[in-house]
C-alpha cells in the first residue's frame, strides 16, 4: 500500500499542515480567526485530498516522501510558532495589524518551500541516459540545482521570547509584493496589503531597510534572538559576519529544529568550518562548554573510526542537554570515504550500524561538508596518471563510472 500512512495523518504535524492550507485555500484573505483543531486519533478531513494539497503547496515536482516530510514539518513547527506569538493572537491586537497573520502563513509557506528543496539535481538517470556516449551525464545526478549565493532567502522568524520578530533579506514594495532583494524581481504578488504594510511600518518595521548597512553587533542581536540565546557576545572578532552568513546560520538552525539533515557543499577554504564553529561558539556562550566535535574525514577513514566518533559525541552532548547547549559532530569533506552509507545512516535515520542514537538527546546535531564533485579533461588524466597520483589503473582500461 503506498497510500497515506493513518498514524501519520492523525498526528500533529500533518493535520496542522492540512487544516491551515485547506482554509488557506477555502478563505486565502482571511486567517486571522482560523483556529487549528487537533484531536488524536479523529480523522478530520480526507488522506487523500490531504496529499493533493500539501504535494501542491510543497513546491516540488514529483516530490519525495521525505521531501514532503520536510515541508509538513518545518510549516509545522513555524504555524506553531506563529500561533504561540503575540503578534497573532486576535484577542491581544484586536482590530490593529489586521491580516498580519493571513500574511505570515503565507509566507511561512514561501519559506518551507525553501527549506523542503534539496541543492542537488533530480535527474536521476535512466536506462536509456546510461547508454549515451555523453560523458557529460555521469555527474548529472550530483549536479548543484541551485546555489544558495544565487537564489532569494527571505525570512521571517518568531523568535525565541515569542513577544518579537526578526524580518531578514527580502524586500516589500509599497503595493506589497515581495521583492527579490537584489534584483527587485517580484517574488510573489500581494504578499501583504499596502495598510499593513504601514502599520508594521509605524511599529517600526521597515522593509525598505538594507541589511548589509548593519553593524556587526545588530547582526549578533539577530543571531541571539532567533536562536534564543541569552548572553549577546562576539565570540570571534575575527570572522566576517555577512548577511549571507547570519542567513546560513540561521537556516542550518532551524533544520536543526525540524529534523531535516544538514549537508553543506563548497571548495575547500571557503569557510564551511568557520561558520561552523562561529555559530557553535555563540551559542555555546561566554566560556561556555565545548559543543563542537570536528571529524576530518578522508579516503582512509572506516566504520569503526566514524563509530567511535559518534560515540564521543554522545557523551559530550549528554552533559550539554543538561544545560540547554547544543552539540554538533561535523563530518569535513565526507564525501571522500568509502563509509559513507554510514554518514547517512547517522544523519538521516540517527542510528550507528542499527543501533538508535539515545532519544533524550534531542540537542545533539550532526552536519556533513563536501567538496564538490569535479570531471578532469583528458589532459588531467594524463597529467596525473603520469605523475602516479592515485591511479593504479589507465583511464583507457576501465569503464568504471559513478
Amino acid at each position: 500500500d503506498t497510500g497515506f500512512d493513518m498514524e501519520k495523518f492523525h498526528s500533529e504535524e500533518y493535520q496542522r499542515t492540512f487544516q491551515y492550507l485547506t482554509q488557506f485555500i477555502a478563505n486565502g484573505s482571511n486567517l486571522d480567526t482560523f483556529s487549528f483543531i487537533y484531536q488524536p486519533f479523529v480523522m478530520i478531513g480526507d488522506p487523500v485530498d490531504a496529499l493533493k494539497i500539501i504535494i501542491k503547496y510543497c513546491g516540488i515536482r514529483d516530490p519525495s516522501w521525505a521531501e514532503l516530510y520536510h515541508f509538513v514539518n518545518f510549516l509545522n513547527i513555524q504555524l506553531r510558532d506563529c500561533e504561540e506569538s503575540v503578534f497573532c493572537n486576535p484577542l491581544l491586537v484586536g482590530d490593529l495589524l489586521q491580516g498580519f497573520r493571513t500574511f505570515a502563513v503565507r509566507f511561512m509557506i514561501q519559506m518551507s518551500r525553501d527549506f523542503a528543496t534539496r541543492s542537488l539535481s533530480d535527474n536521476n538517470l535512466g536506462v536509456e541516459d546510461a547508454s549515451r556516449a555523453d560523458e557529460d551525464d555521469d555527474l548529472a545526478p550530483f549536479q548543484i540545482r541551485r546555489r544558495w549565493e544565487l537564489s532569494p532567502h527571505p525570512y521571517i522568524f518568531f523568535n525565541h521570547d515569542r513577544v518579537s520578530m526578526t524580518f531578514l533579506g527580502f524586500l516589500l514594495s509599497q503595493e506589497g509584493d515581495l521583492l527579490h532583494p537584489g534584483t527587485n524581481r517580484v517574488l510573489e504578488q500581494r504578499l501583504m496589503e499596502p495598510t499593513l504594510r504601514g502599520q508594521l511600518k509605524l511599529q517600526g518595521v521597515d522593509f525598505d531597510v538594507n541589511y548589509e548597512n548593519r553593524d556587526r553587533m545588530a547582526r549578533i542581536e539577530n543571531l541571539c534572538s532567533v536562536m534564543g540565546i541569552e548572553y549577546l557576545h562576539d565570540p570571534d572578532p575575527t570572522y566576517e559576519l555577512t548577511t549571507d552568513n547570519v542567513e546560513k546560520i540561521l537556516a542550518i538552525h532551524m533544520r536543526f529544529r525540524c529534523g531535516i539533515p544538514v549537508i553543506i557543499m563548497g571548495e575547500t577554504g571557503c569557510g564551511k568550518t568557520r561558520l561552523i564553529r562561529f555559530m557553535c561558539e555563540l551559542q555555546a556562550g561566554p566560556d561556555g562548554p565545548k559543543n563542537l566535535l570536528l571529524m576530518k574525514v578522508h579516503g582512509g577513514t572506516n566504520y569503526a573510526e566514524i563509530e567511535k566518533k559518534v560515540e564521543d559525541a554522545e557523551k559530550l552532548a549528554f552533559f550539554n542537554e543538561k544545560i540547554k547547549v547544543d552539540t554538533i559532530l561535523f563530518f569535513d569533506e565526507a564525501n571522500t570515504t568509502d563509509a559513507i552509507d554510514l554518514i547517512k545512516e547517522i544523519m538521516v535515520d540517527r542510528r550507528v550500524n542499527g543501533r538508535a542514537i539515545n532519544l533524550e538527546l534531542t540537542r545533539l546535531h550532526f552536519i556533513a561538508a563536501c567538496n564538490p564533485y569535479r570531471k578532469h579533461t583528458k589532459e588531467m588524466i594524463k597529467k596525473l596518471e603520469s605523475a602516479g597520483l592515485g591511479y593504479h589503473v589507465s583511464a583507457g582500461e576501465t569503464d568504471d563510472k559513478l
